[in-house]
């Protein structure tokens, strides 16, 4: 029976079509193949010594 008669019609759902989990192998060739520059990493680890730990808060 359709929604024009009489029926209220079914709310949309999202469907994930993401895996839940991923296998080592797909892993592998997935995501470490593709990884960021190194650096990046270099870039990050010199943005990190860079705090404000010794500021005063008013």
């Amino acid at each position: 029976m359709s929604a024009t008669q009489g029926e209220s019609p079914t709310e949309p759902a999202a469907v994930d079509l993401r895996p839940r989990w991923m296998s080592r192998e797909r892993f592998i060739r997935e995501v470490l193949a593709h990884q960021a520059d190194a650096g990046l990493s270099d870039y990050l680890a010199d943005l990190a010594r860079e705090t404000t730990d010794d500021l005063q808060w008013c």
